[in-house]
């Protein structure tokens, strides 16, 4: 399968993303191992034009915070079932409720790129868990 986000380079909240992204969250959601409880986009001030990717699960990393305070992030400059544009990647976070809370606690810098890009309207959550569905406010403030 192939998941086209190639119409996002120059656009702030990248809304030609959102289908692949969307279908991404649906493989994400059948994922037996992990549990998603949260899922978002945005844009923020670095790496204009690439695809940033947020997600919450019950259980990533084993449960393990990062001693560097930094959410776990992977980046993918030409990813299979992607059609990037050549120059632009797609970056994807990951963590855990507790490490979520320990970094909203210490505003680790992935939290101030969200609740900045959200600021700006460059963010969108595409999935909330239904018995989690603070996640986001507790991440922008509300």
């Amino acid at each position: 399968m192939t998941l086209s986000v190639a119409s996002a380079a120059d656009q702030a909240v990248f809304p030609g993303a959102e289908p692949a992204l969307r279908r991404l969250v649906d493989q994400h959601l059948t994922d037996n191992y992990q549990k998603l409880l949260l899922a978002a986009y945005y844009a923020p001030q670095r790496d204009s034009g690439d695809v940033f990717f947020f997600e919450v699960f019950e259980n990533f990393g084993s449960g393990e915070i990062d001693d560097d305070r930094k959410i776990f992030e992977v980046t993918h400059g030409r990813p299979a079932g992607f059609d990037l544009n050549p120059q632009h990647a797609l970056h994807m976070l990951f963590t855990h409720v507790p490490e979520l809370r320990q970094a909203i606690n210490e505003n680790w810098p992935a939290i101030e790129e969200l609740r900045l890009a959200h600021a700006r309207g460059a963010a969108k959550v595409l999935y909330r868990d239904a018995d989690h569905p603070a996640l986001w406010d507790m991440i922008v403030g509300k």
